[in-house]
């Protein structure tokens, strides 16, 4: 069982090394990106949760040390939506 897994690690670590390899080196543009829309007042129509069960961690879970995590998880429960 030891082997396999040493095995397997390998494979990965090979396969990792050689995407790398393929990749470095070659420049890439930056995408152009655009604003979400918004609609008057600010708020933007696009804007939504990312998981379903935002509600059932309170508002407790929308700053502190949570911030970041509701920013991209819970952004319309938390009242990120508008733009400011």
């Amino acid at each position: 069982m030891a082997l396999l897994l040493m095995i397997c690690v390998q494979l990965l670590v090979h396969s990792a090394h050689a995407q790398f390899q393929l990749s470095f080196g070659q420049p890439t543009q930056a995408v152009p990106t655009t604003p979400r829309p918004t609609l008057p007042g600010g708020f933007d129509p696009a804007c939504k949760d990312a998981i379903d069960n935002c509600k059932n961690y309170g508002s407790d879970a929308c700053s502190g040390v949570y911030l970041s995590w509701a920013q991209k998880n819970c952004e319309a429960t938390c009242g990120f939506c508008k733009r400011e």
